[in-house]
């Protein structure tokens, strides 16, 4: 019994790979692909694609305020408590803009976490201070 020498062959192209389906079959799958896709998907792709890349500007933009701020703090350019203000009449404006569009039960129960969480960081802040 003769063998052949071994050949070790990590890819080797054969001429039918390429052949797998015929002409009409790909040219049916073309078809159906071309009349599946409407201009309506194009335009929903479109919009979510708009809203994604919308998310991550506004990301971006927080990133770069917050590195702006800090700069300005550590220049001692601004002062604490002109950031805490200007950000307390820019949450109250959001909360009236907010409450429009609310009933106010909803208001009511976002008002109580929020009392909670500034009762329960008052608490904690002479602790986190002393570490």
């Amino acid at each position: 019994m003769v063998s052949s020498p071994y050949r070790k062959v990590l890819y080797d192209v054969s001429p039918h790979d390429f052949k797998i389906l015929d002409n009409d079959h790909i040219y049916e799958m073309n078809s159906e692909i071309n009349h599946s896709i409407s201009s309506s998907s194009y335009r929903h792709i479109y919009w979510s694609t708009v809203a994604e890349s919308g998310l991550i500007t506004q990301q971006v933009s927080l990133v770069i305020l917050f590195i702006i701020l800090f700069i300005h703090l550590d220049n001692d350019n601004l002062h604490p408590r002109n950031i805490l203000i200007i950000n307390a009449l820019i949450g109250i404006i959001g909360l009236f803009v907010y409450r429009r569009h609310i009933n106010i039960k909803l208001l009511q129960e976002n008002l109580k976490t929020l009392l909670i969480f500034l009762l329960f960081g008052s608490m904690v802040s002479p602790v986190v201070f002393t570490l």
